[in-house]
């Protein structure tokens, strides 16, 4: 990870407690792999999620307890419940005004 030495805000960068990647077909497979196997390392890293950009879906990866990793896929319109900042957001209103090619 690099980091901007202007940056004040140093705690956003060393120790995030959520990180959102929107995958695209040049990146989905870095961001699934290299990106997720290294933000895991963090141990303030709570919440990892992937937004879709070819269908409305949404993965949430979130730490347990246990330091174990949990799968939940959001795929239908419910809450995308976001623990580690106390927000949720439904899946309509995050496709909201996006086209999709099928």
């Amino acid at each position: 990870m690099t980091c901007d030495p202007t940056d004040s805000h140093s705690h956003f960068k060393e120790r995030p407690s959520l990180v959102v990647e929107v995958l695209s077909p040049g990146t989905e497979n870095i961001d699934r792999r290299e990106k997720m196997l290294a933000y895991r390392t963090l141990p303030s890293l709570k919440e990892y999620v992937l937004v879709a950009t070819d269908k409305r879906q949404i993965e949430r990866y979130l730490r347990d307890e246990h330091d174990e990793w949990q799968l939940a896929a959001i795929d239908r319109n419910e809450p995308l419940l976001l623990e580690s900042i106390g927000a949720s957001l439904m899946l309509d209103d995050i496709y909201e005004d996006v086209r999709l090619d099928v």
